[in-house]
């Protein structure tokens, strides 16, 4: 129904624009623009002495723009089959072009006076179109086209090509179907979930491909984001990586699969081959595996809007909305009762000039630039992120809600007034929850602005984004307590201690680094009996680093992984360092040494571990909750030294 409607429309808006798009008058110089994203390899625009008549349109992106406008060109790349053109388009020659491949004497035949083509072309064929004397415009093509680039460039071919008018009427349906998405994120629970690409458990995609880009705007968190940098878009992965997220949703897509159904047979062939293997996927076990056809794959322009609004029905069927979700305007109206009556009267009476709260200098280079600003000392503070939780308890900062926590034991005066939220990869968290606490100020991982950040802050809260994920840094701790500090505590007592604590931590350990120079170590996180290793870019993995240690095991790919038993011999670490989800060391120590007792024979043949040079870790070694960083890092200096001294 939803196409049928868009085709008329499109037929209407083409009658329109073939008056307003027109041909321009030959002697009026064109200009031809570029979105932001191409800028700096492109230029700001191509500009060309007339309006060019002879086009070869080998772009999806840039064909859709055309029709739009009525600019009919010479030829054509292959029609995309989820787009629907008009009759015409179906007529003219189409030359062949692929990633590797392009038909470049077919487009010099057909002297065109402006070739449009995808910017991966232009290594390979541009300097031969320019010496042909073509002028070539580039568009952005690809599975690593995120949504919002989509956006700009369609708008921008229609500045190109049509007018401001036909600009701003592709933005307002763009901007249409955001809103959509955003009331549906509203109305539904989050999923954690995993993009499989091509194959299953071969290449994932992060929030910043082009499925990833539209699945961010919903509530899924894309748990590749927590291992991998989400401005890789997609890139290899492996079972053992994608076994230890386990993610709530799969989406499965392919460039070879043509459907949802072709993608769906290869993917269950695969799994038949080995049931104990992917049943392990929670979403394998529960069929909960999201199967799309290639219109998924790859960017073709402004598409998106309709792929996106098809998404949202399929997921509409799928999943309920929440019983106790309320609209995109009861929310406002939340946020409007909440600014306008203090909490209490005791709370609007403590209430302060204003706060400004500085982003760090590793949140700025993800584009976190610009303060968050206050007008009064926020009095319901919801920190939905476990890592600012302990520094604004100690400054006194009063909070509503916090995250449930298998790491840390809150205090418990907090743990009484602060409601605990479920955020343990987003499962079961209802955004309208923290609305319906009347918070004054939310603070939430930079990973869940898309998710949740932008429904915050379209109720009127003020959101402030924080680093956030399995593993975060001392250095983003460190940075992030003294925005923190400087914010909320800078003339007291508490927060001076605090910067104190991180300070007199690294003068420790020049003096323990120096003792422990050129010892070994591995890092091993384990569930027995699976166990995985760590790099010095693991939770733990980074702590024994900072202290000292050299890690054996190196993954570029991922900063843990499942252990490769046989390669595991090679290493003869001096130290081998445990930690699993176990309350005490001496608890994982049991749990350890019985798997070891299984196979000891291999386990011996590793001499750390024949010798009895292991650490066994409790589970607050496994993730950080903030400052208690410093607390971590000491105790396990002071573990190391003392089994060294021994």
């Amino acid at each position: 129904m939803l196409k049928k409607v868009l085709s008329i429309v499109l037929s209407a808006l083409i009658c329109a624009a073939m008056c307003v798009c027109g041909v321009a008058e030959e002697s009026a110089q064109v200009t031809l623009y570029y979105p932001s994203y191409l800028q700096e390899s492109e230029g700001e625009a191509l500009v060309l002495d007339q309006m060019p008549e002879r086009i070869v349109c080998l772009s999806n992106a840039a064909l859709q723009i055309l029709v739009r406008c009525g600019i009919q060109p010479v030829a054509v790349t292959e029609p995309t089959a989820s787009v629907e053109y008009p009759d015409w388009v179906y007529d003219l020659p189409v030359i062949s072009t692929s990633m590797s491949s392009l038909d470049t004497e077919a487009i010099i035949a057909m002297e065109p006076d402006l070739l449009i083509v995808g910017s991966y072309q232009k290594e390979t064929y541009g300097q031969q179109f320019a010496d042909a004397g073509i002028p070539v415009y580039y568009t952005s093509e690809g599975p690593s086209i995120a949504y919002g680039e989509a956006r700009e460039e369609a708008i921008t071919l229609a500045r190109s090509f049509g007018s401001e008018e036909l600009a701003a009427e592709i933005e307002a349906e763009f901007e249409a179907v955001e809103a959509r998405a955003a009331a549906y994120t509203a109305s539904h629970d989050s999923q954690t979930m995993m993009i499989f690409f091509h194959t299953p458990g071969t290449y994932f995609q992060t929030s910043e491909g082009y499925l990833g880009s539209m699945l961010s705007m919903l509530p899924f968190e894309n748990l590749a984001d927590t291992v991998v940098d989400p401005a890789s878009r997609t890139l290899p992965t492996d079972i053992e990586t994608c076994l230890t997220l386990n993610p709530d949703v799969i989406f499965a897509i392919s460039p070879t699969a043509p459907t949802a159904d072709v993608i769906q047979g290869l993917y269950e062939e695969t799994f038949a081959q080995d049931p104990d293997l992917w049943n392990q996927f929670s979403a394998v076990a529960n069929d909960n595996i999201i199967y799309l056809s290639s219109e998924y794959v790859t960017s073709k322009g402004i598409q998106v809007i309709d792929s996106l609004n098809a998404l949202i029905d399929m997921l509409e069927a799928r999943y309920p909305a929440n019983a106790t979700a309320g609209s995109e305007s009861a929310a406002a109206e939340v946020s409007e009762d909440a600014s306008s009556e203090p909490a209490d009267d005791a709370a609007a009476g403590t209430e302060s000039a204003g706060v400004t709260i500085e982003y760090p200098e590793n949140m700025q280079a993800r584009g976190y630039t610009e303060p968050v600003v206050l007008e009064t000392t926020p009095q319901r503070v919801a920190c939905l992120s476990s890592s600012p939780v302990l520094a604004l308890y100690e400054m006194g900062v009063p909070m509503v809600a916090i995250p449930t926590s298998s790491v840390v034991d809150w205090p418990e005066d907090l743990a009484a007034s602060a409601e605990q939220l479920q955020m343990a990869h987003n499962t079961n968290f209802d955004v309208e929850t923290v609305i319906a606490l009347e918070p004054d100020l939310v603070i939430m991982g930079y990973t869940s602005q898309e998710t949740y950040g932008n429904v915050v802050s379209a109720a009127g809260i003020p959101v402030y984004y924080v680093d956030a994920g399995h593993t975060v840094p001392y250095d983003s701790i460190k940075m992030q307590t003294e925005a923190l500090v400087n914010a909320f505590g800078a003339d007291s007592e508490a927060g001076a201690a605090m910067l104190q604590r991180f300070d007199d931590l690294e003068a420790r350990l020049e003096d323990v680094r120096a003792q422990l120079e050129g010892k070994t170590v591995m890092v091993l996180q384990s569930s027995p009996p699976t166990h995985y290793i760590q790099t010095s870019d693991g939770t733990l993995g980074s702590m024994a680093e900072m202290i000292g240690l050299t890690n054996v095991y190196e993954n570029d790919a991922s900063s843990m992984a499942q252990i490769d038993y046989e390669t595991a011999l090679s290493y003869n670490p001096d130290l081998v360092l445990c930690v699993g989800m176990s309350e005490t060391g001496e608890g994982h120590r049991e749990l350890m040494e019985a798997d070891f007792a299984n196979n000891p024979e291999y386990w011996n043949s590793i001499p750390a571990i024949a010798n009895g040079d292991v650490l066994y870790l409790p589970v607050r070694f496994v993730s950080s909750a903030g400052i208690n960083v410093v607390d971590n890092i000491g105790e396990l200096a002071d573990l190391v030294l003392s089994h060294f001294a021994q």
